[in-house]
């Protein structure tokens, strides 16, 4: 597998994220309060992007067979948690909202009282548990383009969510974690 066009494509992939999530979507939501169905459309494209790039390069013994039992079944429950947890918050915050058409709410209870962006962190844990199942340097690096990319969609996310509830999200801000925290601070 050619690594240099592995770490070009990386590259160009990561700057179209972060040209459409902290340009074209912060446009969006400055001057209508919301996504459109273009700047939908380009998250949606930015994300198939990641996905045929994870698959382009994953290993061509894909799936891997070689890993342990307890790291199987280990990788599974992160995998499909993973991914379960984040349509199932989809769902609760709602669809519409979840793609940024619906005005927003500021849900704090459930899934948003662990962390502010459940979706995404559970949207990682599934990540992970795919690493773990098929492990490469280049899964690694698909993974880790990933976190880059949506990090750079919260910030735009959470940019919005404070123009629009203000002292009510940093107040939320303060109470939960962006991701995870191991420990509470009091």
């Amino acid at each position: 597998m050619n690594t240099t066009v592995y770490f070009v494509s990386a590259a160009v992939l990561l700057i179209a994220a972060f040209v459409v999530f902290r340009v074209i979507v912060r446009r969006d939501y400055q001057r209508k309060g919301r996504l459109t169905w273009f700047s939908g459309l380009l998250e949606l494209l930015i994300f198939s992007l990641w996905a045929w790039f994870a698959y382009e390069y994953s290993p061509s013994d894909w799936p891997a067979l070689h890993v342990g039992l307890t790291i199987k079944i280990i990788g599974w429950i992160l995998f499909a948690g993973g991914f379960t947890v984040t349509f199932v918050a989809m769902g609760w915050l709602g669809m519409a909202r979840s793609f940024g058409w619906a005005p927003d709410v500021l849900k704090q209870s459930l899934f948003y009282g662990v962390t502010r962006n459940p979706q995404s962190v559970a949207f990682m844990l599934g990540m992970i548990g795919y690493l773990m199942l098929w492990p490469s340097w280049y899964g690694l690096g698909a993974v880790i383009l990933v976190a880059a990319m949506v990090h750079v969609m919260i910030l735009t996310e959470e940019e919005h969510l404070l123009a629009v509830h203000g002292d009510e999200f940093a107040r939320y801000c303060e109470r939960v974690p962006r991701y995870l925290a191991l420990r509470r601070s009091s």
